[in-house]
């Protein structure tokens, strides 16, 4: 005998009869078991006793309880039905045994409450449907689902479906921007080639290789043996010209509905995926789909969760460095909310917005996603960073300084030109206290670079005409020739005994950096360095001595040496280059701001995959010789 029974709030049992899932009801999100046990806290909490997870199947005990009130098995409902507009949702549960379901809305405003509440006998696996009721007071927020074992039973799957129909039948396309990150390519194509449950869903992988040719075997024989797989070799056109390349090739495929743009050196469980498809299903191409990035040091920890651009297009991440093991970190996501933009470490974009919308601007590193995302948003299409998809990424704080300092600003300057009726520019004081700021704190190769972006802001879109790579490879030169001396862990110097605070006022923080400046000029000491973390190192505690600053995980230790001839170059440079950009921003803004639809189009893209084409051809032409 198999019964449902609701228990009442008197204490009363019901049996209600159900029916069997029919093949017209839409599966909305499976609920997945871990396969990680060091992980498996974002996927499920054992509550009490002990549950087993074996040939993917939980099995429990008396007794045992487990909630999946987890980052990755919560049912965003807020989300759904913004996106959706859903309205009929039941939960399906295929087990036997004997065990309680519970089932609990959280929302912002009214907090935590059960919506349902059942109890399943059942000798023989099979499917059960529980209704679950839209909320008669308040907002939807977050469903979760917790499971009792009255004697020992076994959970085969537990669904969020719904009777309503969807808008249609996505396929993706998977674009990979790679370069000599062969071990991860080869493991996330594996994970997506092999999720048999993806189906029609997943159309072509698009990797656009601008590294070396592959040579882990592996990796050659699985490119080679599937048809889903297509390999494109070009130059290192940047990130933006691999992605914009992948956006180009999907066009070309009429059946794809949906592009993913994906980083290389991700880990993804590709399960997501298919939450994915099916969200696309009733969404259509009317959003902008984003998953969250997870830090991959610390993979409890939300390390993003989309961005909003400030008017001066500085970024502010969203839902950063959160710890989502305590039951109370996924409260920020019970309401519905849309973001600026999504990095592409993870982007589902409908590919007749792609054509609407044309192909990214060739900034080549860093800002292409953020100029994107802006460019789909004024014409209507919002981006949605979506809970319960994510990958994992290696953090940025991983890294410090270095050539992206160049590209960050240089691409914002170009950015605020394009939408002047959105963004403002840096203001020259800014610019010029980063500089000083940087050369107070011995850090010349900042300095030199944010010197640099902001002349070749000002060159306008001639700039572009010596080619991507070559601006790169100077900008690759420089960064080595100022680069800081890398310190071994046994030659790191003590902490210092007391730390100082910044000041907070502009007036204060103009007085410490010109002081800064005076004493490096006047009083140099190379001697009696200092061991700064990341957060430590600022004017308070930089004086005239040398420091080593490194970050928690210790991932890096430079050293900065104060430099007397270095840091007046840098003064000088820095005054020039704010003077020009007082004289000349207006100038170039109108000039970046009439060329950028040009580097747009698909013509003026082909032109650059053309011509990176024919200097590959002559190199082995010249080489053959």
């Amino acid at each position: 005998m198999n019964d449902v029974k609701e228990l009442g709030a008197n204490g009363q049992v019901r049996v209600f009869e159900f029916t069997r899932p029919t093949n017209d009801r839409a599966v909305l999100q499976p609920l997945f078991f871990p396969d990680d046990a060091s992980i498996d806290a974002l996927y499920m909490r054992y509550l009490t006793g002990y549950a087993e997870i074996s040939d993917g199947v939980l099995r429990l005990q008396e007794n045992d309880k487990v909630s999946f009130n987890s980052y990755f098995n919560s049912f965003y409902e807020s989300y759904w039905y913004a996106l959706a507009g859903l309205n009929n949702l039941y939960l399906e549960i295929e087990c036997t045994g004997s065990v309680i379901v519970e089932v609990f809305r959280d929302t912002k405003d009214y907090g935590c409450h059960r919506i349902a509440f059942c109890r399943i006998d059942a000798e023989a696996s099979a499917v059960r449907r529980l209704a679950l009721p839209a909320p008669r007071f308040g907002t939807r927020g977050r469903i979760f689902v917790d499971i009792t074992a009255l004697k020992q039973s076994s959970v085969r799957d537990i669904r969020f479906t719904t009777d309503e129909k969807p808008k249609c039948e996505p396929r993706l396309s998977i674009g990979i921007c790679t370069f000599n990150r062969e071990k991860f390519l080869l493991r996330n194509l594996r994970s997506l080639l092999e999720d048999a449950r993806l189906g029609e869903g997943l159309a072509k992988i698009v990797i656009v290789n601008q590294g070396s040719s592959f040579s882990t075997p592996e990796l050659v024989e699985l490119v080679a043996n599937t048809d889903r797989v297509l390999l494109i070799e070009q130059g290192n056109l940047g990130g933006c010209g691999g992605f914009t390349r992948s956006m180009h090739e999907a066009l070309q495929h009429e059946d794809v509905t949906h592009h993913v743009l994906m980083d290389d050196d991700v880990v993804i469980d590709a399960r997501v995926l298919r939450n994915l498809v099916a969200l696309l299903s009733f969404t259509g191409d009317s959003k902008v789909i984003g998953g969250h990035m997870l830090d991959l040091l610390r993979p409890h920890f939300l390390y993003e969760a989309g961005a909003i651009v400030r008017s001066n297009t500085r970024l502010k991440s969203l839902h950063h460095n959160i710890d989502l093991r305590p039951v109370d970190a996924l409260i920020p996501f019970n309401k519905y909310q849309e973001v600026d933009y999504n990095a592409w470490w993870f982007c589902a974009i409908p590919t007749e917005q792609i054509r609407q919308a044309q192909l990214p601007a060739p900034i080549f590193i860093r800002g292409d996603d953020m100029e994107y995302g802006i460019r789909l948003q004024e014409l209507g299409v919002k981006t949605v960073a979506m809970p319960g998809i994510a990958v994992w990424h290696e953090p940025f704080y991983v890294k410090v300084g270095g050539w992206q300092v160049y590209y960050d600003l240089r691409n914002r300057l170009i950015m605020a030109s394009a939408y002047p009726q959105r963004f403002k520019h840096e203001s020259p004081i800014d610019l010029l206290h980063w500089m000083l700021n940087a050369a107070a704190s011995h850090d010349y190769l900042t300095c030199e670079l944010l010197v640099r972006a902001t002349h070749d802001f000002l060159a306008g879109p001639d700039l572009f005409a010596r080619g991507a790579n070559e601006i790169h490879a100077e900008i690759v030169v420089l960064a080595k020739e100022l680069a800081q001396p890398s310190v071994s862990e046994s030659e790191l110097p003590p902490a210092p005994t007391k730390l100082r605070r910044m000041p907070k006022s502009n007036v204060g923080l103009a007085l410490l950096v010109a002081w800064r400046i005076l004493q490096n000029l006047l009083a140099v000491k190379t001697g009696d360095a200092k061991l700064l973390l990341d957060h430590e190192a600022n004017l308070s505690n930089i004086g005239a001595h040398a420091y080593v600053k490194t970050n928690g995980v210790g991932s890096y230790r430079l050293l900065y040496v104060p430099d007397r001839r270095r840091i007046l170059h840098a003064v000088r440079q820095a005054f020039g280059a704010c003077w020009a950009y007082v004289r000349n921003c207006d100038t170039a803004a109108k000039a970046w701001r009439e060329a950028i639809p040009g580097f747009r189009t698909t013509q003026f893209w082909r032109s650059v995959f053309e011509s990176d084409a024919a200097k590959r051809n002559a190199v082995v032409a010249q080489t053959a010789k």
